[in-house]
């Protein structure tokens, strides 16, 4: 790793964190496996061949469905008058039992918060060494509190008592407002050719109409806590509370530890990983066991590419095509009983869930119970499913992620099609292959055969008609390009792959895998969400005492958990 300047080391303080500041003024990029040799370079037609594949645009067989459903993960439940599919309508091959949908943008959330490489793409290899990450690499909430009140004004409003609060947008709501409901969009600029803009630390947190809510979610965190004096002593004793500095900081460190908790132990350690890793590494009482992390021997956090550029591009896999967003929109009621489109190519705000300027309607304010387990809801009708679940963590995405709207009218597929932007930036970055990765990690890596093979069904569970298309479009695609993939697997696909085949121990009488990642994927994620934690001298595992969350009505009991779910009842409710 190269030695950076403008910050402090492991022994020191982060320069302008406790101000609310970014924690790290400079980010980097890395690899957590420096020393492997074996870095596949397939060419653009291979790849595209894979995310061809990933992405369902494989050959009919004779006798077969046509190619205008969704046929990367297979939407079976199509009305016979078109359209969306039914919100009522179960698809437990595709659904994910184990996670609900919300943690799909949670961990997208995340993604944004920590890590931004702004390099486009193009047939180069780059020097990873030289890689600036333009995000803060650690969980420090910069995309929310940018540089601070001082530096960043613009973010905040300050009242008569002079408490810096987050700005807010313009007031929306769920046309059932009770529970955890979203009540606000985006801070946005005056509408212009490109709509309207939001102001915040990161626009690509306006990148959809459920990213952008969740965003408010922390906004709404911080604004809520800052006046929540009993509580903020809760964190750790008396503090001057008149001192508007003081209680600034006090909120910062309050939502920064309690947003680090949820990622570690409630998303990364219980929802994406597989049982018993996460504790593994984190090995409580000693020194945490991060050592390909640490194998290049950091002064500082930063991000691996091999986290970055495949393993923790997960999310992708589990992206739903449609979403209910309450009772209404999306749900029973207005739409049909149809969910809404993720994507649309130049849709109006209120026909998908597009964001990038489009100000979220009104009443389209997230019902948080319809993506998070766990919360108080408004009575729904017969078999609506709630929380929506998430899509399964496999080597398959969903059709609108093979024509991304920002990339619409692009003649080059590479751009527009989100499997193919993966694997070429993968081999932008030189990565390692999946069978490598394994064997560093003492871990026998999945024979050719299986890679090839549907793989995301157990033995004695019959596979429906679309797997049995996917089985034969994956061994067909095995076959060409055998002498150039065996042992060679790109690391993002061999990573969804070994989800789908060890990935179901979470629910154990669910016939599919894919339920979370399986070891190879497991191993790179839990190092680096620690390391970076590790490294990070501000962070709630830095703490001289032990925390414990305080944003539940009482304190936590023995074994009892703190997730994402009660944070965002703190927050709205």
């Amino acid at each position: 790793m190269p030695t950076l300047t403008g910050t402090q080391g492991h022994g020191g303080s982060i320069r302008g964190q406790a101000s609310g500041a970014a924690g790290f003024a400079l980010g980097r990029f890395g690899q957590m496996f420096g020393d492997l040799s074996e870095r596949p370079v397939h060419s653009d037609a291979v790849l595209l061949d894979l995310a061809d594949l990933m992405t369902g645009q494989w050959p009919v067989p004779a006798g077969g469905s046509p190619p205008d459903i969704d046929r990367g993960k297979p939407i079976r439940d199509i009305p016979a008058s078109g359209g969306a599919p039914a919100i009522s309508a179960a698809d437990p091959g595709d659904e994910n039992p184990a996670i609900p949908a919300g943690y799909t943008y949670f961990g997208q959330f995340v993604d944004h918060d920590m890590s931004f490489d702004p390099t486009p793409l193009h047939g180069r290899t780059v020097d990873v060494a030289a890689m600036e990450d333009f995000r803060s690499p650690g969980l420090d909430l910069d995309s929310v509190y940018g540089n601070g009140p001082a530096n960043q004004a613009f973010l905040y409003t300050f009242g008569t008592d002079g408490l810096a609060r987050l700005r807010v947008g313009d007031a929306i709501a769920a046309p059932d407002a009770v529970g955890a409901i979203s009540r606000h969009d985006l801070l946005r600029l005056p509408a212009d050719v490109n709509g309207r803009a939001a102001v915040i630390g990161d626009k690509r947190n306006d990148e959809n109409k459920i990213v952008a809510q969740l965003h408010s979610v922390f906004i709404a965190l911080h604004n809520k806590l800052i006046g929540d004096v009993a509580t903020l002593k809760r964190m750790g004793g008396e503090f001057d509370a008149g001192d508007a500095g003081e209680r600034f900081r006090r909120t910062v460190k309050a939502v920064r530890w309690h947003y680090q908790w949820v990622v570690l132990n409630d998303y990364v350690r219980d929802r994406i990983c597989e049982p018993g890793i996460v504790s593994e590494v984190v090995n409580a009482g000693g020194v945490p066991r991060i050592g390909n992390y640490m194998s290049q021997k950091p002064e500082f956090p930063y991000i691996p590419v091999e986290f970055a550029v495949a393993a923790y591009r997960l999310g992708h896999s589990m992206v739903r095509p449609t979403y209910a967003l309450n009772t209404v929109i999306g749900g029973p009621g207005s739409f049909g009983d149809e969910r809404i489109p993720i994507f649309k190519p130049a849709a109006a705000p209120d026909a998908a869930l597009n964001g990038f300027g489009q100000a979220i309607p009104a009443q389209w304010g997230i019902d948080w119970s319809f993506f998070l387990d766990g919360l108080p809801r408004a009575a729904a009708a017969a078999g609506f499913a709630i929380p929506q679940p998430s899509y399964r963590i496999d080597a398959t995405l969903v059709d609108p992620l093979r024509e991304l709207p920002e990339f619409a009218g692009n003649p080059d597929r590479q751009q527009r099609n989100l499997a193919a932007r993966n694997l070429i930036r993968s081999r932008m970055d030189s990565l390692p292959s999946g069978e490598a990765v394994a064997r560093k990690l003492g871990i026998t890596p999945i024979g050719f055969d299986d890679l090839w093979w549907a793989g995301a069904v157990r033995h004695d569970h019959a596979p429906d008609a679309d797997r049995t298309e996917l089985a034969a479009a994956r061994k067909a695609f095995g076959a060409r390009h055998k002498p150039v993939m065996n042992g060679q697997t790109p690391l993002w696909y061999y990573i969804l792959r070994e989800a789908e085949l060890f990935g179901s121990a979470r629910v154990p009488g669910d016939p599919f895998g894919g339920q979370h990642l399986g070891p190879v994927g497991s191993r790179i994620v839990a190092e680096t969400f620690v390391g970076l934690l590790w490294l990070d001298t501000s962070s709630f595992l830095h703490s001289q005492t032990t925390f414990r969350p305080v944003l539940k009505p009482h304190p936590l009991a023995p074994g009892e958990t703190f997730t994402l779910s009660d944070l965002v009842r703190y927050a709205l409710t």
